[in-house]
């Protein structure tokens, strides 16, 4: 009794007819992300199968009844046992991409003699639409079909050391590279090899937006508040708010001095902003609020505007500053108030401009 309970367990854990979906009858890739212009492999194997063919996108599969014609025409089978084919395609191009189809032919021990599996190819260039700024690389994992955006650039350990912008010292142009795309301040060379012996500007700040009245056809010259320059040279850009516009326009070609014959086009508010090394801790900014007036007492041929240095214990006085004069008329008054209320807009233009210039990396560019 007992050896007949042993066989009857033999015989429920040996294969049987009808059983060849349990026994992975085809091992094949479900998807295959390749890249354009490599070489890939499509792998079918089966435990149980004497034979296999390959059918790519562009051959026609055999339909289940001439699989079936197929196997009557064919002569006894072998004996099922391990079975695997690998195919190969070389310079992988995106018509390639489809369907790969695998049939194997299983021993006629088995009640289905046979079955299909396929495998989809997708041969295309996963960086093609990666989404990664201009400083980052493009990483394509074709194993997942996925692409990421990495700052590791495995830099060479040549010593090629350079100067940025930011009076920093890389290694190499490798290295200032990676440290952008890290830190996404922008930089950029400066002067090839060491960098130079630094020395710190002498400028000067208001604090303050200055007002600067003048008439029709008088000389007006803003400083931008250098005093002595520094080594690197300093950076200076002017911007220029007309009156009544929220949109700077910017000044080019203009350093120290910004001159001009007063007519009313010229009414605004005028920003200099001095920088150092690209370093935002550095930069100094000075405001000027020009009005121009029909009447004044004392008119003068020229305006001169010159802010304190920045290094002072003591502000100056505003009479140091801009050349002033009281009105004369009920005009001038006029003119007086609104140039009060306009105060009150370049104030909160300097508030919203110092708060961005907090928030964001300086980085004008020095020729």
């Amino acid at each position: 009794m007992f050896v007949l309970f042993v066989m009857e367990v033999l015989l429920l854990l040996l294969p049987g007819p009808g059983l060849a979906a349990d026994y992975n009858l085809i091992q094949m890739c479900s998807k295959k992300f390749v890249k354009p212009g490599t070489s890939f492999d499509i792998s079918c194997s089966s435990d149980r199968g004497s034979s296999t063919r390959f059918y790519s996108p562009t051959q026609q599969v055999p339909t289940d009844d001439e699989i079936e014609a197929l196997i009557r025409a064919r002569p006894a089978f072998e004996s099922a046992e391990k079975v695997k084919t690998i195919k190969t395609y070389e310079n992988a191009t995106e018509s390639m991409s489809g369907i790969y189809t695998c049939i194997v032919f299983h021993g006629s021990e088995l009640e289905e003699q046979w079955s299909m599996a396929s495998c989809q190819v997708q041969v295309e260039d996963l960086c093609a639409n990666a989404d990664c700024l201009e400083e980052e690389t493009c990483v394509a994992d074709y194993e997942t079909g996925t692409a990421t955006c990495s700052c590791v650039f495995d830099c060479p350990t040549v010593f090629d050391p350079l100067c940025s912008n930011t009076c920093e010292l890389f290694f190499n142009p490798c290295n200032l590279k990676e440290t952008v795309c890290k830190d996404k301040k922008q930089r950029w060379k400066m002067n090839a090899g060491f960098c130079p012996p630094f020395q710190e500007p002498t400028t000067r700040a208001m604090g303050t937006v200055q007002e600067v009245t003048a008439m029709p056809g008088e000389r007006v010259l803003l400083s931008a508040g250098l005093v002595t320059d520094g080594t690197p040279m300093v950076n200076i850009t002017w911007s220029f708010f007309p009156d009544g516009s929220e949109f700077a326009l910017d000044l080019p070609n203009v350093r120290e001095i910004y001159e001009f014959d007063a007519d009313y086009s010229y009414e605004g508010l005028y920003i200099a902003e001095i920088s150092w090394c690209s370093n935002a801790e550095k930069v100094v900014m000075n405001h000027y609020s020009v009005q121009v007036v029909d009447e004044m007492i004392e008119p003068t041929s020229e305006v001169t505007t010159q802010p304190p240095t920045v290094t002072s214990t003591a502000m100056e006085g505003p009479d140091n500053l801009v050349s002033r004069a009281r009105c004369a008329s009920v005009r001038c008054w006029r003119e007086k108030m609104r140039r009060a209320l306009r105060m009150l807009v370049c104030g909160r233009r300097m508030l919203y401009l110092e708060g961005a210039l907090k928030r964001t990396p300086h980085s004008t560019a020095t020729n």
